[in-house]
């Protein structure tokens, strides 16, 4: 069984605490077409429960089966699924994507507590962070891991007494990976062999729905689904009961009260949907001088208008609430239910905190995901 969860560092690291022999599979590099890329990873426990994924089921089966031999021979592997091979290796036809990937599967030990716990303190902080995952060459064994934030630095972690020498040039490495906010590959660091997928970690994307009405409730199981941070505002203390919304964090308040503390970000996305033109307005102000990445207000396009030249008459500035919001909140699916529009709202999100321009598939020129 995968599922998806909001921080897949803290599971790793409580599940590391229990003492159960865990396996990490990460994808670390990738050609063609595929399913997921270059830092994909997954937690594989005993009695077959998976989180995360490393594909759309291809791959998983098989990562299971090669984890049960860890018991008797504890190396990190290096694996390549070669979905353009076709003359009788059995991921020819049968990975359903014509692509290469690579991963490294690997036992999550005591020694990676520590760069898991470096990851998990720059998420609790909203920091990005970057990761270093080594899986060629003979100058450090496959597996060897390393991270850095953008406060506290580099953090060795399970990395061996090799890596010392090799320390200074991978941060440098990882700190250009973390100012670039990009997940790339690089060879030869320190005149070695080694090939180390740098992975650029962004803070969890946070979605802040203001209004905990009927149609609150499928948006923030939405947004859970996708492995999100939910906060859920209402001046009702009545409407906001964890059997409404389980998952996620319940602020009682006006808006402008309850969101006063936590920071607008660029992995943080607001609906406004009280349903009160009078609440709905007053948050948009409350947000508009420092607006999130994505700002939505469900409602019709002529009263959102309406709201904007009310504001802009009270002389509340709106330049950058103006280039976040969106009013109609949602893509143009023809959305008719909640759940539908719930749909919507969480697809626009993804476009806008990717870069995706939301349309059909099959009328884009382009590749899906643009090469790493």
């Amino acid at each position: 069984m995968s599922r998806v969860v909001a921080d897949e560092f803290r599971i790793m690291l409580e599940r590391l605490a229990s003492g159960r022999p865990l396996a990490l599979a990460t994808v670390v590099a990738t050609a063609g077409s595929v399913y997921r890329r270059a830092g994909a990873r997954m937690l594989i426990e005993p009695g077959g429960e998976v989180i995360g994924s490393v594909s759309g089921g291809c791959l998983e089966a098989d990562l299971q089966e090669r984890a049960l031999r860890f018991a008797s021979d504890p190396r990190a592997q290096v694996i390549e699924y070669d979905g353009f091979a076709e003359d009788g290796m059995p991921w020819g036809l049968g990975l359903g994507c014509n692509g290469r990937v690579t991963v490294v599967l690997q036992p999550l030990v005591a020694e990676h507590a520590s760069w898991l716990r470096h990851l998990c303190a720059a998420r609790a902080r909203r920091a990005g962070a970057a990761l270093a995952t080594v899986f060629a060459g003979t100058a450090l064994p496959a597996g060897v891991v390393q991270a850095l934030d953008e406060r506290d630095g580099i953090n060795a972690g399970a990395a061996p007494a090799a890596v010392t020498a090799f320390g200074a040039a991978l941060q440098r490495e990882l700190g250009a990976a973390l100012r670039a906010r990009q997940t790339r590959i690089a060879r030869g660091i320190a005149a070695t062999d080694c090939a180390v997928l740098l992975e650029y970690i962004p803070p969890p994307v946070r979605l802040c729905l203001i209004g905990a009405g009927p149609d609150a409730e499928p948006l923030a199981a939405a947004g859970l689904a996708q492995g999100w941070q939910v906060i859920v505002c209402d001046h009702r203390p009545a409407l906001l009961q964890a059997t409404r919304f389980a998952g996620a964090l319940l602020r009682p308040g006006e808006a402008e009260v309850a969101l006063a503390d936590l920071g607008m970000d660029a992995r943080t996305a607001v609906v406004i949907m009280t349903h009160h033109y009078e609440r709905d307005r007053r948050a948009l102000a409350a947000l508009a001088q420092h607006p999130p990445a994505y700002l939505g207000m469900l409602g019709p396009r002529a009263r959102a208008g309406r709201i904007l030249d009310e504001l802009a008459r009270a002389g509340t500035p709106l330049a950058a609430a103006r280039a976040a919001l969106h009013a109609p909140v949602g893509l143009a699916l023809g959305a008719e239910t909640a759940e539908e529009i719930a749909v919507a709202i969480v697809a626009e999100i993804i476009a806008c905190f990717r870069g995706g321009p939301g349309g059909a598939l099959r009328d884009r020129d382009a590749p899906i995901h643009d090469a790493q």
